[in-house]
Parts: structure tokens; sequence; C-alpha cells
């Protein structure tokens, strides 16, 4: 593991403590039309808690896995309409004007980068209500950190909410990913109430078996290792860069966000090919460990697909595509993606299981 990472303080806010390890929430959410309420963005309730990040490598890290006052850093086609999803009651602990779900997941944010969508991802954490959260991984970027120091009022406003939400009562499950890597040496313990794991174990409420990793361990399935990796991300930091220059011109005449990125990747042959095997690689570990569906990040691809006894999920990212994988109150799955002019959520794919029988994983 690489030690040579920058020094990570915090300053102390409120403690709270977290929900037990059942992932069987009852929220017994009524339906509510949908409604065009637009709530701005919180700051997290005005917990004080401050992020200082600096480029000294030689500073060992502070949190220790006793120490709970620590505050870490933390299938079916959709039309050519887009659709809103499923909406619930609001919720009465966070936000809820917009829907309700009983799971989010979301990985690959990536803190500490141009890139990151923070102020969009604020709205959607402070205008939807889920009773659990799960990030999967690469949550803050310590590699793009390491080389440079960038930690605009947006992305301290990120972690600050997160904390509050844990304060508030919802499950909060932190998987971290190969660029947060340093945060694995707390798998196992709970800082300020979010849950710091290797992986984590999901109980839907259809009954199914939902795993939930990173899946840079699926690096070497594509013949990918960590020198390439680190390549690949420098090159990709490049792509994302003309992809800035591109949204900036784009936008000054008026049209929509486009990814440049995503375009890309979708048009090369050799990525989707590696993308094919990810996916691959993903269900075979299910099936090994015993699994209904995989929900993993990574490679910044989403996708929610049905395949005979799996279901294999990746959430995208929070750079380019804006994705993340839900959970409804009544035990769906969908693939979300964040409409950036309407600031809300839209169903890109779906798979309904609430209507229909299901065989289990023994």
């Amino acid at each position: 593991m690489d030690t040579n990472t920058p020094s990570l303080t915090a300053a102390q806010s409120a403690t709270s403590s977290c929900t037990t390890d059942s992932c069987n929430t009852d929220s017994n959410a009524k339906s509510n039309p949908n409604t065009d309420t637009k709530i701005a963005p919180t700051t997290g309730n005005n917990i004080s808690s401050g992020i200082k990040i600096s480029s000294n490598d030689n500073i060992s890290p502070k949190l220790s896995a006793n120490d709970s006052s620590a505050t870490p850093l933390l299938s079916t086609p959709a039309s050519s309409t887009p659709r809103s999803p499923t909406q619930e009651s609001p919720g009465k602990r966070h936000g809820g004007a917009l829907g309700s779900f009983h799971c989010l997941w979301i990985s690959d944010v990536h803190l500490g980068t141009p890139d990151c969508k923070a102020e969009a991802l604020l709205s959607l954490l402070s205008s939807y209500h889920y009773d659990k959260l799960v990030l999967a991984g690469d949550i803050v970027d310590l590699w793009a950190l390491k080389r440079r120091s960038y930690w605009p009022e947006s992305h301290k406003k990120v972690l600050e909410l997160l904390l509050a939400l844990a304060e508030q009562g919802v499950e909060i499950v932190y998987v971290p990913g190969n660029h947060d890597e340093w945060f694995r040496r707390f798998e196992g313990g709970l800082f300020r109430g979010i849950r710091i794991s290797a992986f984590h174990d999901h109980l839907s409420r259809q009954g199914l078996k939902v795993r939930v990793i990173h899946g840079d361990q699926f690096d070497a399935d594509i013949a990918i290792g960590r020198f390439h990796a680190r390549l690949g991300d420098n090159l990709y930091d490049l792509l994302l860069w003309l992809n800035r220059a591109l949204h900036s011109a784009r936008k000054r005449l008026g049209l929509p966000y486009w990814s440049l990125a995503g375009y890309i990747k979708s048009r090369v042959s050799k990525a989707q090919a590696a993308i094919g095997k990810y996916r691959d690689a993903a269900l075979r570990y299910g099936a090994a460990e015993g699994c209904n569906m995989v929900v993993c990040g990574h490679i910044h691809q989403p996708a929610l697909d049905e395949s005979s006894q799996r279901i294999y999920a990746n959430t995208g990212d929070w750079v380019e595509n804006t994705t993340l994988i839900a959970e409804t109150p009544q035990g769906n799955f969908q693939l979300l993606r964040w409409n950036h002019g309407a600031h809300r959520l839209e169903l890109e794919q779906e798979i309904l299981l609430a209507t229909k029988a299901r065989r289990r994983v023994a």
C-alpha cells in the first residue's frame, strides 16, 4: 500500500451513532405525486467540521480504528423520453421533496479534482429521502491531491453533508476504492456514524443478497496492473481536461452538457471489450460469493444488467456521468442520472422485482 499520502486533519463536530448492521430498515412510504419543488443544497446543517489537506507526504495518519471522534474523508431499457424515478412521500429526517428511496449506491465522486460535480451531488443528497447510502469507493481522490492541492468549498460541503446525514440517522457505509485506498486501513471501523468496510452485503426489500465492492480487484481480469492503471488515470485526466474545455464552449452556446470522454469510450472497440471483461469478472465474483447482485464502480461506466441468475450494476461516476444505482421502497432497482438542467434524477434503466418472483441464491 502506498504510504505517501497527503496528511488529512479534520476539526471535530457533534458526535453521532451509526445504525446497526441490519440492512432491513423499515420504510412504509406512501405514494406521492411528483412535484417541481426545488431545494437548494444544504451545507451540512451548520456542522463546523473543516478539512485541511496538505502536500506533506511524511506526516503519518492521525486516525485509529478505535477513535470514534475522528472524522473520516470520506434490465429494462429506458425509453427515448427521459422519465423521473418512482416518487414516494418525503422523509422526515432529511430532504425528500423530490422522492424517496430505500438505498442509494454512489461511487467515483473524486473530491479533490476539478472535474468532480460536487454541486450536483449536493443537490441530489439534499433533495431526496433515502434510508441508506453506500459509498462504493473513490469518494476522495488522494492520487490527485498528491499531485496538486484542489479543495473548493463545495467539496468540503459534501463531506459535511455526509456527516450530517449520518447524525440524522441515515445508515452510511463507506467501501474505499483505489484512489482513496488509504482509508482501507480503517476497515471495520466506525467514524462519526459512518461504517468503513472492505465490502458490504445489503439485503434488498425483495430478499436479494447484494454485494457492494469498489471493483479495482478486477483490474487483473482485464490485464491492467497498477502502473498501467496510473498511466490510464493520467490519460483520462487529459481527456477530462478536453471535456471541460468543450463543455465551456457548449455552455456559452446554450447547449447542454455532453461527455466527450463517454463518447470516445463508447466508440473505441478495445474500451468496450475491457468493459465487457470487467462485467463478466464481476458476475463470476458474485457467483462465487453466492450473491444475487453485484454493485461496483471503478470504470466510470454506468450499467444495470440482469444476466440469468444475477444482476450486474455499476454506479458510474460523478466526474462525467453523474449517475447512481438506487433501490426503491418496493424493492426495484434503478439506474438514475442527474439532469443538470432540471435539477432532478431521471430514470435510465430499471429492473422490476416487486411484481415477479425471483429465484434466490442459497
